[in-house]
């Protein structure tokens, strides 16, 4: 016996019955075989929890239609189906779990964010139109759910960013409560509000999350990564001469800590980050520490397009911070005018020719044949 049919078990001792039926809610003809099964084997039905959803995290450069498709159709066709399934059923409640994706956002995740902000706004419709609705904004629950079978790895980096785990029984708890107040809907989640802010908006704390968190977070200042030193612009402190080796040091330490690696020995100039772990997530999470430790604006492809140390020491140095590095843009200068200049020395030796030999070495030119020289 598996702990499924151990739990059911458990809860058919107390006296309840257990009806186990399989169906896909996005399919309108598994919902009206559901309903069905429901209605003549099982007392009338009063009320529905609709928990069903899916998954496919990736960068939004890398979503598609087929993606969106696949992660919204148990939140928005479900949601639906069981709607119109019901009509005309007196429910005492029609709860959806929803994601804190779809309030806070979530790396990764804008498809999940899409789909569980449907539902939100359905049970709002619901609620207009007089019937029972609850919607629940949840964060990561613990020992059940999507959340459980996170990676250990994944589980920190969220819990250093802020994010912790309601427990099951806290949870239930937290509905019931949601329920006896008739409440349209509601954001739960377990959340140490500086740390998160903090990483997630380091310059300032959006209106939104100030109402939301009650507190304001002060704009992160920079540190030398080697002194820790707080001021902004610890890079032009440096002599000039050492900017760029430290840069690279800096950026190779915030790979290392998004990798959760303790040793910057194996991160290789050259080596494509991908290929060492860094994934779509971790990317957006690298280009948020730069961001930050850097004090600036950063395009959300960076990893992508910059996808090693050293593409984006260059990026960094001869674009963004290039203030600090004067000399790679007089080499940037330097090498378009020795091009100009050949190109000019060529294009005068031309024009100074007779046209008689001008002509001469043009018909040449073209008489000869293929691979001549």
């Amino acid at each position: 016996m598996g702990p499924a049919a151990e739990r059911i078990a458990g809860i058919e001792k107390t006296g309840c019955r257990v009806l186990v039926l399989t169906a896909d809610v996005s399919v309108p003809g598994d919902v009206k075989r559901l309903m069905s099964e429901i209605g003549s084997r099982m007392p009338p039905l009063r009320g529905i929890v609709h928990a069903a959803g899916v998954t496919d995290d990736a960068a939004i450069i890398h979503q598609d239609g087929g993606r969106f498709r696949k992660v919204m159709a148990p939140k928005v066709r479900g949601t639906w189906n069981l709607h119109e399934a019901t009509a005309g059923t007196p429910l005492d409640f029609f709860i959806c779990f929803s994601s804190a994706a779809a309030i806070v956002g979530a790396g990764g995740q804008a498809n999940y964010a899409a789909a569980n902000a449907f539902m939100d706004a359905f049970i709002h419709e619901r609620r207009r139109q007089g019937l029972h609705g609850l919607s629940v904004n949840w964060g990561a629950w613990g020992e059940t759910g999507m959340a459980a079978r996170m990676k250990e790895d994944v589980r920190q980096r969220l819990a250093a960013q802020g994010m912790g785990i309601l427990s099951p029984e806290k949870g239930l708890e937290i509905l019931g409560g949601l329920l006896s107040r008739d409440a349209t809907q509601a954001l739960v989640m377990a959340m140490d509000w500086e740390p998160y802010l903090k990483h997630r908006y380091p310059k300032g704390t959006p209106p939104f999350f100030e109402s939301v968190a009650g507190k304001r977070a002060t704009p992160k200042k920079t540190n030398d990564p080697l002194t820790g030193a707080a001021a902004p612009g610890w890079l032009g402190r440096i002599p000039a001469a050492e900017r760029h080796a430290r840069l690279a040091d800096y950026v190779r330490s915030q790979v290392a800590a998004t990798l959760g690696m303790a040793s910057l020995d194996s991160i290789e100039p050259r080596q494509r980050l991908f290929d060492i772990g860094i994934d779509s997530l971790m990317a957006v999470e690298l280009k948020n520490r730069l961001e930050s430790g850097l004090a600036v604006s950063l395009r959300s492809t960076l990893v992508f397009d910059y996808p090693t140390v050293e593409a984006l020491v260059s990026h960094l140095s001869q674009e963004v911070l290039s203030p600090l590095f004067p000399e790679s843009r007089a080499q940037d200068r330097r090498e378009p005018e020795q091009d100009d200049d050949e190109i000019g020395s060529l294009l005068s030796e031309i024009g100074a020719m007779p046209d008689e030999e001008l002509r001469a070495r043009f018909t040449a030119g073209k008489s000869k044949p293929r691979g001549a020289v």
